[in-house]
């Protein structure tokens, strides 16, 4: 099961790397959010892939996670990337690091560029580990459009039971949405020892973003910023400087056009 890249992402490796062409294998695409009803969702509502699956792909895909009907999901692609070998080979191309399970008819549907904007703080400043993470989300209000753009602020309330980050979004057409999200208590001390700074030659991941694809290399800061602030890297790989925000002091995001 072999074929080429597709051409986003063929494009994006370009301008990242200055290649010519594609790397054999299956694409997949992880990086997306999934609205579901409560119960199991099969892996393969999580996945694209550049081909259809054969039937033995299908067969390791049928392993399904189950939804909680309260919570949203981080899910990091490390949590099922056996399957993913599995089903497609050890070539195929993974495209993105995480997903996010939004269980259906909850206020969180309907939020994808939110949850999107969430998810990058939230794996940014090491909140979420390696494994999945049940996260509490509410909706404090909402009004006119749900926001397709825009820069959410967030900040890190500590209580005696938990973690929790608060958030707020207004969209350039003047829509807004408020709320928190509820961290698991193990999360406090990630939020202790966060670093806020990405310093002057220190080493980060650079996360580009080009729609819903997302590529992860790593860079050296050459201007450096705070959470939140625009930041300066090299990528040795491709010898070019880009501008992106800081996520935290060792995530730099850059938004490819």
């Amino acid at each position: 099961m072999r074929v080429a890249a597709r051409a986003t992402v063929l494009m994006l490796a370009g301008l990242l790397l200055g290649a010519g062409s594609g790397s054999p294998g299956v694409t997949l695409y992880i990086s997306r959010v999934v609205a579901a009803a409560p119960g199991s969702v099969a892996l393969d509502a999580l996945v694209y892939s550049s081909v259809s699956p054969s039937p033995a792909a299908q067969e390791q895909l049928s392993r399904s996670i189950t939804v909680l009907a309260d919570t949203v999901q981080y899910l990091p692609v490390a949590s099922y990337a056996n399957q993913l070998e599995a089903a497609f080979g050890s070539d195929a191309i993974i495209v993105g690091s995480w997903s996010l399970l939004v269980p259906r008819g909850t206020s969180a549907e309907g939020q994808g560029y939110l949850l999107d904007r969430l998810a990058d703080y939230l794996v940014g400043q090491g909140l979420l580990g390696d494994q999945r993470a049940e996260l509490t989300f509410t909706m404090g209000s909402s009004s006119g459009t749900v926001p397709r753009d825009g820069t959410p602020a967030f900040r890190v309330v500590r209580t005696s039971r938990a973690t929790e980050v608060s958030f707020q979004l207004t969209g350039s057409t003047g829509g807004s949405v408020a709320g928190r999200v509820t961290l698991p208590p193990a999360a406090q001390a990630a939020v202790d020892s966060a670093e806020t700074t990405a310093r002057l030659n220190s080493t980060v991941k650079v996360v580009f973003r080009k729609g819903p694809i997302t590529v992860e290399m790593p860079g050296r800061v050459v201007g450096g910023g705070a959470v939140g602030q625009p930041a300066t890297v090299y990528i040795p790989d491709s010898q070019k400087t880009f501008t992106g925000r800081v996520l935290d002091g060792k995530a730099v995001q850059v938004d490819l056009p």
